[in-house]
């Protein structure tokens, strides 16, 4: 990973914080409350998320002014989703999703890494203007083409780069963020851009685990995809549902999920969980648990049963086969037999009075909901649910602190810089932005799979001022 530290280091510790990268007042115990008073974080988390879905509200009529000539370009021409990390994950699922409910609609989904990047996380490319302007030239763009780009932060050079392609081919342009944009434009190195292209900020505020924009950020950018795109989305509808949601059930499958994972070895576990999803939940199901590598550090989904905590199967092979050729990649295979699986299913609505339903086992623990739900209501619900799910459950295994990602896995500038930025906090008074910088980019090159960079930054920014760390 290559940078011109000066300019780097000048951009990246720009103040004021971005609104994503801003830790959320009410959640700094965070990971004491999972561990110590489960229901409080799920009431906390909750309330964050309704928050979340009330605040977009206030951009509808943005969203609505954008429509028209997005999905005029949709049924006649084609419209680029372009994202990475959980951005692009989530522009792949609106693909499918469109191709299953609108086939009419010509989308097109451009995740940074490729679709390999659904398993496995490959965020370091997206710190590549080049790679994203690229990423189009196959597709000969022409003015009557539409790209929107999917970023949370508003600075991925990835999506930049094929915004920057979208104007030069004189195609629409909108890039979808959720920081203001006089944060965003002192952080970039072509500011510029922003003023030939739309923007669309959904600003909702900071996340309930500092940075991690798969949470609320992503949940918005969701929800503005589907404004723009399907017709028969109903906002007003989904957020009545939305609000009908009891988050207190995910309790117990918290604690099942945290009880197999603690034990000796984890990360690496004789007999990793299952994950058995219905069909139609499978991208949603797959983007929780890749999110979840770079996010806390940990081994991602790979080929070799025994790299990963988690693996994931549907209950038909034949689904897993035809996604595996939609993606172009292969999913790996489970070992057999199962000990322990979490399944994530529908059910009849009148035999379950809360939603979701949980029913938990001896060596299984399941999450239903109503299999009469339109399908952008059960995934948004479902895709919310699990963020809460998984979060909650590494919190009370120690994977962050309070509510900073101090396991994160530093793979790219945005999560390096959050990494300096929270290991200064304990650092000696005096090291500067620059050194600390230095120091990580440094430490960074031998990599510590489950450990905090965090910890090991600050020890080693304290071993450079030749101080012992406090914390």
């Amino acid at each position: 990973m290559e940078f011109d530290l000066k300019t780097w280091a000048k951009l990246y510790q720009t103040e004021p914080p971005l609104t994503t990268e801003t830790p959320h007042s009410a959640t700094r115990e965070l990971s004491q409350l999972a561990l110590e008073d489960l229901p409080r974080a799920l009431a906390l988390w909750q309330s964050i998320d309704q928050a979340t879905v009330q605040q977009f509200q206030h951009y509808l009529p943005q969203i609505q002014r954008l429509q028209q000539p997005i999905l005029e370009s949709a049924y006649t021409a084609r419209v680029f989703l372009v994202g990475c990390g959980s951005s692009g994950r989530l522009a792949y699922w609106m693909q499918a999703y469109l191709r299953e409910t609108h086939p009419n609609l010509k989308i097109i989904a451009l995740l940074a890494g490729g679709t390999g990047a659904l398993i496995r996380s490959q965020e370091g490319i997206e710190d590549s203007l080049t790679q994203g302007e690229n990423a189009l030239k196959p597709y000969q763009l022409t003015a009557h083409d539409y790209v929107i780009g999917l970023a949370a932060s508003g600075r991925t050079p990835y999506v930049l780069g094929a915004l920057t392609a979208a104007v030069h081919a004189q195609s629409g342009a909108l890039l979808m963020l959720n920081n203001p944009l006089h944060q965003v434009k002192p952080r970039l190195k072509n500011p510029e851009l922003l003023d030939q292209i739309q923007t669309l900020v959904l600003d909702v505020g900071p996340m309930a685990l500092t940075g991690s924009t798969r949470l609320q950020a992503t949940t918005a950018l969701q929800l503005a995809l589907l404004v723009l795109l399907d017709p028969d989305f109903d906002f007003v509808h989904f957020q009545t549902f939305f609000n009908t949601l009891d988050f207190q059930a995910l309790a117990p499958l918290i604690r099942y999920e945290s009880e197999i994972l603690n034990q000796p070895g984890f990360p690496v576990l004789k007999n990793p969980l299952e994950y058995q999803s219905d069909p139609i939940c499978l991208l949603t199901v797959l983007a929780d648990l890749t999110e979840r590598a770079p996010t806390f550090n940990l081994p991602p989904i790979t080929p070799t049963p025994s790299a990963s905590p988690w693996q994931i199967k549907t209950k038909n092979q034949a689904d897993m086969a035809q996604l595996s050729q939609l993606a172009t990649f292969t999913l790996p295979e489970a070992p057999t037999p199962y000990q322990l699986k979490i399944q994530i299913d529908f059910i009849d609505p009148l035999s379950q009075a809360a939603l979701p339903a949980i029913q938990r086992f001896s060596n299984q623990a399941c999450l239903s909901l109503p299999n009469t739900l339109p399908l952008a209501y059960s995934q948004l619900a479902l895709k919310c649910l699990l963020n809460a799910h998984s979060t909650l459950t590494l919190g009370r295994l120690g994977y962050f602190s309070g509510n900073q990602m101090t396991h994160l896995s530093p793979s790219n500038a945005k999560l390096i810089d959050r990494a300096i930025r929270y290991a200064l906090a304990y650092a000696p008074q005096g090291m500067t932005y620059e050194s600390a910088a230095q120091i990580a980019l440094s430490l960074i090159q031998t990599p510590s799979t489950g450990t905090s960079i965090v910890e090991r930054l600050t020890a080693a920014l304290c071993e450079a001022s030749l101080c012992s760390p406090s914390r």
